[in-house]
């Protein structure tokens, strides 16, 4: 992959999920840090996310979400989104 693929696949993840943002997993309400980002199997990208104390984690984009999930929710929506 060269670094004009790379950037190309990369911009758009980078302008909705900014380095240094405050994100939630939708399946465990876990609260961490957008630290990086990696691109895997040449096409699809994951978040590397900061939880503190229970260390780093690389996550599919469609476990995240930029608000904290409502109490209600059982954590099981992020899955229909990511196809599993």
């Amino acid at each position: 992959m060269t670094l004009e693929q790379i950037t190309k696949r990369l911009a758009p993840v980078m302008a909705e999920w900014p380095m240094g943002s405050i994100v939630w997993h939708r399946a465990d309400r876990r609260r961490g840090v957008l630290m990086g980002y990696n691109i895997v199997m040449h096409d699809e990208v994951s978040l590397r996310i900061d939880y503190g104390a229970s260390g780093w984690s690389n996550e599919k984009l469609a476990a995240m979400q930029a608000t904290c999930p409502p109490d209600d929710d059982d954590g099981e929506q992020w899955k229909e989104s990511a196809g599993v």
